[in-house]
Order: structure tokens, then C-alpha cells, then sequence
């Protein structure tokens, strides 16, 4: 037997028995009671299709759609695990809810009139310490200097742009139009070969175009 939808899904009809769908729950009700009880559809269907459900045991909707009642999406389990998987599921679809409306309620606060006043009570509070120098070692070569930034890591920009082409965060994989064997080479530099060989097999064929022209 098949389930008749109609009524954007509000309704429908199994075994000649009509059932609606309850909005707050998601589950579909019997009308008017079926052998003394108005079943939910998918409890009487597998009652209809399967037999009768063990008891302590729960139908569970196995793609968690209530609309999808085909006997092929349903699972017979344990109360307590059938309870269990609903909880978990719950809990993190609110914490989810919880962090965002936090976010939110965050981002509120500090751009009102009461945060910004909070900012600026907190900033000349800490002024002193935040400008404050202090001695600093230089990831790149290693000697001391003086700044008032907390994070700073180099002594220049020129160590560190030093440290960040040797760290290779940047580099990319090329083709060299000489011999077509792949290296590794900073994406800003417009190095076009693998080695000092390619590089002057490539600069004796320039050299000869230019000649040409």
C-alpha cells in the first residue's frame, strides 16, 4: 500500500485511513481512531507492513524527513538509543543556534553606545602598557630590538619578508620552458626556469631573438 498525499502534505491517506500532519511535532496523527488509538502514520504503517513493534522498541524516520513514510526509510530501535540520537541532535542544532545568536548579540553590543563607551573606559585603562617598549628578538637573525608592538617577530620589514620567502608559505610549482621539469619558486618572482643550465639556455635564446629583429 502507498501513502496519498494532498493538500501540500497536510494530509494524507494510508488503508483507507486519513491522518494530519501535527505542525509543532512534524508527525502525521490519525484522524479519528484506528482500533481504539489514533496512531502516528508511520508507527501504523510498520504495524500494517511488518507486524507488531517489540516492545520498548521506537519507529525512527532513517533520513529524519516525518513527510518521507515509505516503509523502506524506517527503523525499528531501542527506545533509549531511538530517544538518545534525537537528544544529541538537538543539543547541537541549539548550540549552533546559541553561538550564532551569541555572535550576533555580540557584535550588537560592542558597536552601541554602551560598548563603545566600555572600549574607550578599557583603552585608557591600558594605554600605558599597550605603548609601552619593550626588547624584542628578531626571528630572522636573531638580535634584539626595541618596539612598542607586542607581536612584532622582526627587527625590519626586510627580515621579514627574508623569513617569509624561506618559509616557502608562498611558493607555487612551475614548468620550465626549457627542459618542462617542475620547481618550486616564489608566485611573485618571474622566474621562468629550473636551474642556472635552463636559465642561460633561455637567456642565449633571447639573446639571438633580439639579434634577429
Amino acid at each position: 500500500m502507498q501513502v496519498i498525499y494532498e493538500n501540500d502534505k497536510k494530509i494524507a491517506y494510508y488503508n483507507g485511513h486519513r491522518f494530519t500532519r501535527d505542525d509543532r511535532t512534524g508527525y502525521y496523527l490519525a484522524s479519528r481512531p484506528i482500533n481504539g488509538r489514533r496512531w502516528r502514520l508511520h508507527v501504523y504503517i510498520w504495524m500494517t507492513e511488518l507486524g507488531a513493534i517489540p516492545e520498548g522498541y521506537q519507529v525512527h524516520h532513517k533520513d529524519e524527513d516525518k513527510g518521507n513514510n515509505d516503509i523502506s526509510n524506517f527503523e525499528c530501535m531501542p527506545r533509549h538509543d531511538h530517544l538518545s540520537y534525537h537528544s544529541r541532535r538537538m543539543t547541537k542544532e541549539n548550540k549552533e543556534k546559541w553561538i550564532s545568536a551569541g555572535i550576533e548579540a555580540a557584535k550588537a553590543w560592542h558597536s552601541g553606545k554602551e560598548g563603545r563607551a566600555w572600549h574607550k573606559s578599557h583603552y585608557e585603562q591600558n594605554k600605558d602598557k599597550l605603548h609601552a617598549e619593550r626588547e624584542q628578538v628578531c626571528e630572522y637573525c636573531g638580535k634584539k630590538f626595541v618596539t612598542k608592538n607586542a607581536d612584532a617577530k622582526f627587527c625590519c620589514n626586510a627580515h621579514k619578508t627574508y623569513a617569509r620567502n624561506k618559509s616557502g608559505v608562498d611558493n607555487e610549482k612551475r614548468a620550465c620552458v626549457i627542459c618542462g621539469g617542475s620547481f618550486a619558486v616564489n608566485k611573485y618572482c618571474r622566474t621562468q626556469t629550473c636551474s642556472p643550465k635552463c636559465r642561460g639556455i633561455l637567456h642565449s635564446i633571447n639573446m639571438r631573438k633580439a639579434k634577429a629583429v
